[in-house]
């Protein structure tokens, strides 16, 4: 967790860093905290990759949080997680917001339910 302190500057002050691949590094709740944390001054991402990150449903709404804020993003993999209908609905949110220029989402692999996949599939057809 505390790396995750220290790189908030580095994101801060990067402005060349445009993709962050982060995929396989299971991480606790607190350290997905801090990431999402550390990333919430990192403008320039365009593509972000948390696969097979062990990220579970409260976090993935601070994370779309975070997405939401960023306006360079164009693809987004949140492949192999636990994003279940609680992120769906979420990221339903994200992909409806006028501002983002997401144009990729990745969620293979992830238990979305009925109800989840309808929540994307609403916002996909706003």
């Amino acid at each position: 967790a505390t790396l995750f302190k220290i790189l908030i500057p580095f994101f801060k002050n990067n402005k060349n860093l445009r993709r962050l691949d982060i995929s396989g590094c299971t991480m606790n709740d607190e350290c997905t905290r801090k990431l999402i944390l550390a990333l919430s001054v990192c403008n320039d991402l365009k593509q972000i990759e948390f696969n097979s990150i062990e990220m579970h449903g409260d976090r993935t709404g601070e994370l779309v949080t975070m997405l939401s804020r960023n306006r360079n993003l164009i693809k987004v993999s949140l492949a192999e997680n636990h994003i279940a209908r609680i992120g769906c609905v979420a990221l339903g949110h994200l992909l409806v917001n006028p501002m983002t220029k997401l144009k990729e989402l990745d969620l293979s692999g992830n238990h979305i339910d009925n109800e989840g996949a309808i929540a994307l599939a609403n916002a996909l057809v706003k």
